[in-house]
This record gives C-alpha cells, sequence and structure tokens, in this order.
C-alpha cells in the first residue's frame, strides 16, 4: 500500500487541530455527517460486490470510486486520524483485513480490477484504493459545514482580433508530479502535451486533488499548468470543496495565472457568434453526497447568464466540472435541466465537463441527441474531458455502446505489474471561427510523451 507523506499527514493534523480550537464540540454536526457515512456505506457495498466477481448496480446513493474508504479510514491512517473521524460517527467497515488480505495480491501488487465505468482499484497513486482518499475524508468532514465566501465578480472577456480561437480542454488533472513505475506521471505527460498545442485559451474542468487543498493548489496545479496564449481557466469541482473551497478561491485563483476569473469561479469568453460560459457546478452541491451531482441553481450564476443577453442565433459552449449526461449516455442528469433554465429555456450546442475519468465523444443516438434541440434545429453535443490525469483502466460497459462516437480504451504500452489494467489519458482541443467549428480533437499522451490522435471532426 502506497504510503502517505509527511506533508499530507502533518496537514491533516494541523487541521484537525485548528478545527478542534474553532468549535466547541470539536465535531460537525451529526445533522451534516450521516448522510455521508450511509453514502460512503453504499459505496462500499458496490466495492464488495465487485472484488467478489459481482457486478454492482448503479445508485445514486453511492459511487464505486469510495468504496475502499471505510475500509482504510478504520484500519490504515494513524491513530490521530481515526480517532477524529470515529468522533464525527465514521462507522465500522464492512470489509475485513481477511478480506483485504485475499484482495492484495491484485490491488496491492497487481494491476488492479477495473469497475464497468473504468474506474481502477488499485493502490497504485491517485487510483481508488489510495490511502490518499481515506485522509481527504479528515478535510471534506471539516469543511462540511464551513466553506469560503462565493465570489460573484465574474468577468467577461472579448476575443476580437483574430479568425480563429483555439481551446485546450483538460479534466481532472490536478495530480501534480509522481512516479508512475517507470514513466513520468499522467499530469506531466499531458501537461507538456497540452502546452506544445499552444492553444489561445486553456481551461482546466477542475480537480485538484486529493482535498484541493492550499498546498495542493500550489503545487500540483500551479507550477507546470499548460498555459494558453491568451488565458488561463480552472473551474471548481468536488474535490476542492473538499477543503471549503477557500484554497481554490484562495489561492489558485488568487494566482495571476488565473487572473482574468476576477477570483470568481465563473465566467464567460465571447468570439465572432459565440458565448463561451464557464460554470461553478461543486459549489452549492450536496455535501452528503460527497459534491458528486452537479448544481447551478444559485441566484448569482443564473443572474450573471441572464446579463449576457444571450440571442438564439449564438452559438453557446457551456464548461462545468460535472456532467450533463451519465457516463453511457443513456439518460441525462438533473444538472442538464438546471442549464436549461439557465440559458434562458434553450439548451447548449457543445458542452464539455469532467468528473468522469475518461474522454468521451457521444453521437446522435445518446439521450440528448435523440430527445432535445438547439436553437438552430442541431442537437446539443456533450462531451467529457475528465481524462487528463487520473489512472484508470477500459471501461468495459461502454464497449459496443451505441451512444458513444468515442471513449478512451488504448492500453498503455509495456505496463509494469501494476500498470496491466491502466489506459492512456488525455486531453481536447477545439478549435472555432467565428461563426462555426473548425477542429474538435481528442487526444491520448504515450508515456514516451508520443500524442496520437484519438478522434477528430
Amino acid at each position: 500500500m502506497n504510503q502517505l507523506s509527511e506533508t499530507q499527514l502533518a496537514e491533516a493534523r494541523a487541521a484537525i487541530l485548528r478545527f478542534r480550537a474553532l468549535k466547541a464540540d470539536a465535531t460537525p454536526p451529526p445533522s451534516a455527517t450521516e448522510g455521508v457515512w450511509q453514502y460512503l456505506q453504499v459505496s462500499e457495498q458496490m466495492f464488495i460486490q465487485l472484488m467478489n466477481g459481482q457486478e454492482p448496480p448503479d445508485s445514486d446513493l453511492g459511487n464505486i470510486e469510495y468504496g475502499p474508504v471505510l475500509y482504510l479510514a478504520n484500519n490504515h491512517l494513524p491513530q490521530w486520524a481515526i480517532d477524529f473521524l470515529r468522533d464525527c460517527g465514521m462507522p465500522p467497515s464492512a470489509i475485513t483485513p481477511r478480506d483485504w488480505q485475499t484482495w492484495a495480491p491484485i490491488v496491492e501488487t497487481g494491476p488492479g480490477v477495473v469497475a464497468s465505468d473504468g474506474s481502477l482499484i488499485s493502490t497504485t497513486y491517485y487510483a481508488v484504493a489510495d490511502l490518499g482518499w481515506a485522509l481527504a475524508l479528515v478535510f471534506f468532514l471539516i469543511h462540511i459545514d464551513y466553506q469560503a465566501t462565493f465570489a460573484t465578480t465574474p468577468n467577461t472577456i472579448n476575443v476580437s482580433d483574430q479568425d480563429s480561437l483555439s481551446i485546450a480542454i483538460f479534466g481532472d488533472w490536478g495530480t501534480g508530479p509522481w512516479q508512475d513505475g517507470s514513466y513520468s506521471a499522467p499530469a506531466t505527460l499531458a501537461g507538456t502535451a497540452i502546452t506544445n498545442v499552444g492553444a489561445d485559451i486553456s481551461i482546466h474542468l477542475g480537480d485538484v486533488y486529493y482535498a484541493g487543498q492550499g498546498w495542493e493548489e500550489t503545487d500540483n496545479l500551479l507550477p507546470a499548468f499548460p498555459q494558453g496564449s491568451k488565458g488561463n481557466f480552472t473551474l471548481n469541482s468536488n474535490h476542492e470543496m473538499y477543503d471549503g473551497a477557500f484554497s481554490y478561491f484562495g489561492r489558485a485563483l488568487a494566482n495571476s495565472l488565473f487572473g482574468l476569473q476576477k477570483n470568481t469561479s465563473y465566467f464567460a469568453i465571447t468570439f465572432g457568434n459565440w458565448v463561451i460560459i464557464g460554470l461553478d457546478s461543486a459549489f452549492y452541491s450536496s455535501a452528503e453526497s460527497m459534491y458528486m451531482e452537479g448544481v447551478v441553481t444559485d441566484p448569482a450564476q443564473l443572474g450573471f447568464i441572464k446579463g449576457l443577453g444571450i440571442k438564439n442565433n449564438q452559438k453557446v459552449l457551456v464548461l462545468t466540472h460535472h456532467p450533463g449526461i451519465t457516463g453511457d449516455g443513456s439518460a441525462v442528469t438533473p444538472l442538464f435541466a438546471q442549464i436549461y433554465t439557465a440559458l434562458g429555456n434553450r439548451y447548449p450546442d457543445y458542452w464539455y465537463y469532467g468528473h468522469i475519468h475518461n474522454g468521451m465523444v457521444y453521437n446522435d443516438q445518446n439521450a440528448v441527441t435523440k430527445n432535445y434541440k438547439t436553437p438552430s434545429g442541431a442537437a446539443p453535443q456533450l462531451r467529457c474531458s475528465g481524462h487528463a490525469s487520473i489512472p484508470f483502466g477500459n471501461a468495459y460497459s461502454f464497449a459496443n455502446n451505441n451512444n458513444l462516437l468515442y471513449y478512451a480504451k488504448t492500453a498503455m504500452p509495456n505496463p509494469d505489474s501494476k500498470q496491466g489494467n491502466r489506459v492512456l489519458n488525455g486531453y481536447a482541443v477545439l478549435t472555432l471561427t467565428p461563426t462555426g467549428i473548425q477542429g474538435e480533437n481528442f487526444y491520448e499522451v504515450a508515456p514516451d510523451g508520443t500524442v496520437r490522435q484519438a478522434w477528430g471532426a
């Protein structure tokens, strides 16, 4: 099992001490945490089913990504962290040490287990069974009812001095550098490749790991961010909410790298007939579901969008962290209807999101394109670009899926014993003309830095 760094442990211990100094009862209110523990228990049951060879059903009440958290938190964190989590109501794990010992040969030293959505059950850094996710639970609980002030000074940037606008779009990139076997970290590989694109605009769709803390924003997001020549943007996310978004606003957006955002988590860019809108789908999400479901219903963002005065003949590109459609394309999410309302009862022409650790392009058979139309009469086009950094595997439930034109599934070449189920990470590049699209491409990056176009239109 991978070891927690001294920085991780010191930051967690200091956070607990600060929290206990601020709160008389030294714990978050039970009313705020009860739903979280239930969510993690459902997630654990899904995990147990998967590890025992059964296919767990999809559920909004849990997520396989959080399946091992209760076991790891109860058994492998320092005692002071365990004590704090139990003071917050953490239940025991249904997984026994003997269960884990049975699974260890494949999870700890082998290639791991791949869930149907591509989630990789492995102790590799940033995979599902990484101990860092259990420690992140400490920060999440500390900030469950204690968040930063939501900034409401959005900026609208107009680009009018060129014939095309190239946008690099990549999500879930914030792992920073780490040694991936004999290879460089996926974030390093993808970051270098995106930098070499030389895009006008560079947009990160959110997620700095493990919990969007100040040192993580400073170390994992800012130093090697692949910059656009005209501006850079980064969205809020579920993981950055685990720090209450304090470091997202106070460390990431406060940096001059993202100066165009005016310290606000939503923004707009206009170019020709295009209105490009980046939105915060995380801040008002529910902590009970670990901020996993996107929400855009707050008056500030709704008012901002209304103030843009978008006309029916304009094209709209929406960017969020959370998805508007399920990974397999079979159903829309609640966020889909919220974006429709936010845009004044119209659907976006294009919508890019992250959150799901994959790159996906949907065809004209999915739940959106079959049932909804933009003002021009065309179908909304939804894309996922959430595969820039996190290790993941071939999402076998997407194979032969009639809703998908593309999903990332290229096997990692020359894998070591822990990389056998891994696939290549990547990013997307969108090139707009004032009235349309010149190019739309998804790329994958091999461990030697070689870049291949995986899908293009």
